[in-house]
């Protein structure tokens, strides 16, 4: 963000890219081993990291632009929220065991 002089919450976007790229291929083999078919997982993964990146950009809002806190105020927060919501929708909707 500072190099290229990103705002931080249109930095959250490419940072979700990559994150779901590897988040699902990740996540699906060795945090859940699942067998879920792919046509149902890959959606249902999305709308759970499409959650995540919603509640990271509007945390992310909060702090700099209604707060006018720095960034890394944003980021703190976030990173105790998000991992935590997402971890749950994929555990107990995306990856649950049939």
């Amino acid at each position: 963000m500072d190099i290229l002089h990103f705002d931080p919450v249109i930095a959250t976007f490419p940072a979700f890219g990559i994150a779901f790229l590897l988040g699902y291929s990740l996540n699906r083999r060795w945090t859940f081993n699942a067998t879920t078919s792919h046509r149902r997982a890959l959606p249902a993964y999305l709308a759970v990291a499409l959650l995540g990146l919603g509640n990271n950009a509007l945390l992310m809002f909060i702090a700099v632009h209604v707060l006018r806190q720095s960034d890394t105020a944003g980021f703190l927060v976030s990173v105790f929220t998000t991992p935590v919501l997402t971890y749950l929708g994929n555990r107990y909707w995306v990856f649950k065991a049939c």
